[in-house]
């Protein structure tokens, strides 16, 4: 009998294997240059946008710049592939986001697109101080696709830019919100989104904290990660629940939309917080609820 070792694959792992490669590769590239674009189909746009751009078929696209040169300073330099999935998601779901912020922001293509899509009826991008010169300038540079919101008729007030960047630092959060008290007031977000957020322990309780300072009740938070850190992303689902949030993941969901398949063999993670409400027994010990979830690790 052939030995194990040298038993050949079955043509399906073999198959898998190479579309991982290729993705991997894929990516690489588009980490490696100075643009990156992101293009709108029109079926994905909110009913109200198609009227603004006044299209039935030409997609709408935001070309962010990447720092590529600040790689080794902090992780905002480029579009993380976790980007990609999760605004792949989000505009597949066909559902409002209300106010929305985005943790982490980076380069900013998770927000802008949120913005300019419609889905997000107003967005705040948030960063530390090392990454806000190339996010605001990719949101100055994409203002004609992100408009303004209207104002009211008996309003005086100027229109409300659709998307923001605003300052906030996980480890003085509250400081930072103070600065902008009308962008970044606590408990008022409706949607919190993040990608690849989770990477280091020292700044995973900062970021539950955040996210519990910025959202009201039925506040949905995304996260779409890779395990980056393995003692980072165990801490993260360990310590939810002492900031009264419940995590559950939902990658499996990824199967069934075309868009999103290939995020599961480049092994992203997306998880969906909500807030643990009085009927659930929570038990910050062994992390017990009455009802049912699905766990994850």
């Amino acid at each position: 009998a052939e030995s194990q070792q040298h038993r050949k694959k079955p043509q399906h792992e073999e198959n898998e294997e190479g579309e991982e490669d290729a993705l991997s590769l894929a990516f690489f590239e588009l980490a490696n240059v100075s643009s990156v674009g992101y293009r709108i189909e029109v079926e994905s746009l909110q009913r109200k946008r198609k009227k603004i751009f006044k299209t039935n078929t030409n997609p709408v696209e935001a070309v962010v710049q990447q720092d590529i040169n600040a790689c080794g300073q902090h992780t905002g330099g480029i579009v993380w592939e976790t980007s990609y999935l999760l605004l792949n998601f989000l505009l597949s779901q066909q559902k409002l986001l209300g106010k929305t912020l985005e943790v982490g922001a980076g380069c900013g293509m998770l927000g802008i697109v949120l913005g300019a899509s419609g889905w997000a009826k107003r967005i705040v991008l948030t960063e530390t101080p090392e990454a806000m010169s190339n996010l605001q300038q990719n949101v100055t540079q994409n203002k004609s696709i992100l408009g303004k919101k209207k104002k009211k008729s008996n309003d005086d007030e100027p229109p409300k830019q659709i998307a923001v960047v605003r300052q906030l630092n996980w480890l003085h959060m509250e400081q930072d919100a103070a600065a902008y008290p009308k962008d970044l007031k606590p408990h008022s977000f409706d949607t919190i989104v993040g990608t690849d957020v989770v990477f280091t322990p020292m700044l995973v309780e900062p970021l539950l904290k955040t996210l519990r300072f910025m959202a009201h009740k039925d506040t949905v938070v995304y996260l779409c990660l890779q395990v980056r850190c393995a003692d980072s992303h165990q801490l993260l689902l360990e310590k939810a629940n002492q900031y009264e949030w419940e995590i559950t993941e939902i990658s499996q969901d990824l199967h069934s939309i075309p868009s999103c398949a290939w995020g599961l063999q480049m092994e992203c993670r997306l998880l969906r917080f909500v807030t643990v409400t009085d009927d659930k027994t929570r038990h910050h010990g062994n992390h017990t609820h009455k009802r049912k979830k699905r766990k994850i690790s």
